[in-house]
């Protein structure tokens, strides 16, 4: 930095691992596999991410060129299914299963779901319990509750809060399956503690929830019917 006083902490950042990758020395059959961008190294077990934000905060991937010249011109329906799309859609005979189950334990075989040899790991946003109380509710129900649409049984009037209320021990040991660590009576102690606690008022909730479900398209009844752009 005292050489070149014109630099930012970044730019000397920047040249400091450019030097040492000059620097660096390996053997041509290395220099082969990372030119060729293949991965330097595996794992046999396969960790997947769950996007348990809310809907309206979910990154979504656009279909292929080719997958989207296959639609119907008048398709609207743009985006890779995610796992949640994937899960309503999910067959009667897995009705009774969890999201987490269904992500970590199952995969789709000849337009069936057949269980996993290996499961998955599982990732999620893994909200604080002490400072998100009703968002970690939130997460947890739609984890490890099963249900068929989102929006309609979870989210609605804040609909998680009753159902985890209902199903705390019946949660807590689901999660068992997936959380090697999990402390059930810590766990339990912690949400009485905070359910004792003064309970915000329940308007200001519910309209927090609003604002957080995806709107309404505004341009769905032009999709419906193209005759009234001439109008």
């Amino acid at each position: 930095m005292d050489e070149h006083p014109e630099f930012d902490i970044f730019e000397i950042t920047k040249n400091i691992s450019i030097n040492l990758l000059n620097h660096t020395e390996i053997t041509s059959q290395e220099a082969a596999w990372y030119l060729l961008r293949e991965p330097m190294s595996k794992s046999s077990t396969v960790i997947v991410y769950i996007p348990t934000v809310w809907p309206i905060e979910r990154q979504r991937i656009k279909k292929t060129i080719r997958e989207l010249s296959e639609l119907d011109d008048d398709c609207t329906d743009i985006w890779k299914e995610n796992w949640f799309d994937k899960y309503e859609k999910r067959s009667e005979d897995l009705e009774d299963i969890s999201l987490a189950q269904f992500v970590s334990k199952y995969y789709k075989n000849n337009k069936e779901y057949v269980k996993r040899d290996q499961p998955r790991v599982m990732r999620y946003r893994n909200y604080d319990m002490a400072t998100d109380f009703n968002e970690y509710k939130r997460e947890i129900v739609c984890l490890h509750i099963p249900f068929r649409h989102e929006e309609a049984d979870i989210l609605e009037n804040m609909k998680f809060i009753k159902l985890y209320d209902e199903n705390v021990d019946l949660i807590l040991q689901k999660r068992k399956e997936f959380e090697s660590n999990i402390d059930i009576e810590r766990t339990l102690q912690i949400c009485r503690e905070l359910c004792r606690e003064e309970v915000p008022d329940d308007n200001e909730e519910i309209r927090d929830v609003v604002g957080r479900l995806p709107d309404q398209n505004p341009f769905q009844e032009l999709y419906n019917n193209p005759k009234c752009r001439d109008k």
